[in-house]
């Protein structure tokens, strides 16, 4: 599964390292766990791999980001306006577009979410 781990990464923009395979190997195993608790299974339904994968996946991207270690990606603002007369610098952060930043932090946050739907439709009871 850490190949595909690593492909969905490279489709999403972000290329893993090489030294970065036992991190996937954690980040994978840790939303296999997380997954399986949640539907109340004791192993992963191959059904469900694809969401392991991109629970992963964001778990990855934020902890790369969170160290600052995230490579290739531009948290600049966008200038909106550019004076020169006593320099005057408007950045479009309020203009309803998002930064670059915002938008990473979206894409984070929709590949950790759990879809409740689909583990209702896995979820088994324990007694």
């Amino acid at each position: 599964m850490v190949a595909r781990l690593r492909e969905r990464l490279e489709f999403l923009g972000f290329e893993a390292e090489d030294s970065d395979d036992k991190a996937l190997g954690e980040f994978l195993a840790d939303a296999s766990r997380m997954i399986t608790a949640e539907i109340g299974m004791v192993f992963l339904p191959s059904e469900l791999e694809s969401l392991a994968i991109d629970v992963a996946a964001g778990e990855y991207l934020l902890n790369k980001k969170a160290t600052g270690n995230l490579e290739g990606f531009d948290n600049q603002a966008v200038v909106k306006q550019l004076q020169e007369g006593d320099t005057s610098v408007t950045y479009a952060l309020a203009s309803g577009s998002s930064t670059p930043e915002e938008r990473l932090d979206a894409l984070i946050e929709h590949l950790r979410r759990l879809p409740a739907g689909l583990m209702a439709a896995w979820r088994c009871l324990r007694w």
